[in-house]
């Protein structure tokens, strides 16, 4: 006779008591999202899911890095080390899990099931664990949120990389709505010519950077990128540029420099799109999409992506990871933006006593989500906060409803003499704002030293010390003054009432000087 739960441990069905709400929550919200999901691939989808936000509670090894063993340890399963091992291992295999697949399911995560308008999309490429990695997201609560990526392997590539890197924009074209067009923040490696004018010809906007070595025509000149004219901290823009030597593609060009910026920006825009893109919302919208770099960061480190060891099919199995770690980053992200993030925050978080950049605020949506799951003085707030985040996203609202805590800008004046840790912006933009004072001249210095001599030492009394003190050792004789000896200003240091060198610094009273002079 077989024990209580026998059958549907050899199913693969026996499940953690403690997380099977939360797994039958996230299987709800898997289906709702991709109904024509197979069921297993869901079921396997919505365990590893659950494993990795077990994994970011404490459970991982490897000094934080990311395990395959850790990852089975952590599978809600009552099974054995052994099945869950295998388990883990037949879902790397399954070849129907591809992640060109499951991006509806991300794009309907992310933006809902009916978006409207533009749609910022940033695509950038990374590298983890030496596998080139394509990523393209949207920007939630300071992070970018994947809807697609693909990882690939330069040995195994059928096609060459701008072939994939197209596939992968039209891809997350199709999988929008109708009444969604996506607007695309690429980077200086993806404005490619061929790939502008293909963008350009399907009607699909795109804000690029130009590399500053390419040579375009404003009129009748032909100028590099980087010696176009700009003005410090104002963007200018320029209307109906060929764009590149020999294509000539069309663009409207838009130089910004920012003084804290080491070289300005080349932003390349669709032709005659200043009324679609105006100038001031295609800056911001460039500096939004360094909000990948912290994504990128995010996985690498605070998610141990970068101790992940594949042996074989690193770039397939490495996909499949990325999906339920993608779906487990936006669940982890919406909690650290969501109203429970309020009361982590005032209880775990010690603001800066300068803002950088921009905001006082130590702790990133994600860290609050991690910390939120993790503490157990959370716990109670946790499981609702999960289980309310997990009913909103199946009901179809779009991820930046949820995040109604970010960690926004705080503009509150630092405490009078407290010290901070100053970025190389902040330094920059404080000393536009405030100027420092013109320099004394050298001669004040000498004017003020003369008249101190007149005024003292021209009276200075030939009686000698009184009895029961030291000496005074301001009763030797001052050398006299002579202009431009280096000198007099060790004898700055000895006159009493001078308290500033030729620098402007002050100088501390020396202990020796018990009196006034007489």
């Amino acid at each position: 006779m077989s024990r209580p739960g026998e059958r549907a441990r050899r199913r693969g069905q026996a499940v953690s008591p403690e997380l099977a709400p939360t797994l039958t929550r996230v299987q709800g919200l898997l289906r709702s999202c991709a109904p024509d999901l197979r069921r297993w691939l869901a079921v396997n989808l919505a365990l590893l899911t659950v494993a990795m936000l077990q994994l970011w509670r404490g459970a991982r090894s490897g000094q934080g890095d990311l395990t395959l063993a850790a990852l089975s340890r952590a599978l809600p399963l009552e099974e054995r080390e052994k099945a869950r091992s295998k388990r883990l291992a037949r879902l790397l295999r399954n070849r129907h899990l591809v992640g060109s697949a499951l991006t509806p399911l991300l794009v309907r995560l992310a933006l809902g099931p009916r978006p409207r308008g533009w749609v910022p999309i940033v695509l950038d490429q990374t590298t983890l664990r030496g596998t080139p990695t394509l990523l393209a997201g949207v920007r939630v609560a300071g992070r970018i949120l994947p809807v697609a990526f693909a990882c690939f392997e330069y040995a195994t590539l059928h096609q060459s990389q701008n072939a994939l890197e197209v596939a992968l924009l039209l891809l997350v074209t199709a999988s929008l709505p109708p009444g969604c067009t996506p607007l695309f923040v690429l980077d200086r490696g993806s404005a490619r010519v061929a790939l502008l004018a293909q963008l350009r010809r399907a009607g699909i906007p795109y804000l690029g950077r130009g590399r500053r070595n390419t040579l375009v025509r404003l009129g009748s000149q032909r100028l590099a990128l980087g010696r176009v004219p700009y003005r410090h901290g104002a963007a200018v823009r320029y209307a109906q540029v060929a764009y590149q030597q020999t294509q000539r593609e069309p663009v409207d060009l838009i130089v910004f420099h920012d003084p804290a910026f080491q070289e300005p920006w080349s932003l390349l825009v669709p032709p005659s799109s200043h009324r679609q893109l105006p100038t001031d919302l295609v800056v911001a919208l460039y500096r939004q999409r360094m909000h990948i770099e912290l994504t990128f960061r995010d996985w690498k480190t605070h998610l141990g992506i970068r101790g992940l060891r594949l042996e074989v099919d690193i770039a397939p199995r490495l996909e499949r990871l990325l999906l339920a770690l993608t779906v487990a980053y936006t669940l982890a992200v919406l909690l650290g933006a969501g109203p429970a993030a309020r009361q982590v925050r005032a209880d775990c978080e010690i603001l800066r006593t300068t803002p950088r950049p921009g905001t006082r605020r130590r702790l990133s949506a994600l860290r609050v989500g991690i910390l939120l799951l993790s503490l157990t003085r959370f716990a109670a707030l946790a499981a609702r906060a999960l289980t309310r985040l997990l009913a909103a996203l199946a009901r179809g609202i779009p991820a930046a409803a949820l995040a109604v805590c970010p960690p926004q800008s705080s503009s509150a004046p630092a405490p009078r003499g407290a010290r901070g840790a100053v970025s190389r912006r902040d330094r920059a933009s404080h000393q536009r704002r405030h100027p420092p004072p013109p320099r004394r001249c050298a001669w004040s210095f000498v004017s003020a030293i003369r008249s101190r001599r007149r005024q003292s030492w021209g009276r200075r009394s030939t009686a000698g010390p009184r009895s029961g003190t030291q000496s005074n050792p301001l009763s030797r004789d001052v050398p006299p003054w002579r202009p431009g000896s280096s000198k007099n200003w060790g004898a700055a240091r000895v006159i009493r009432g001078l308290t500033m060198d030729r620098r402007g610094h002050k100088i501390p009273a020396s202990p020796n000087h018990k009196e006034p002079l007489t």
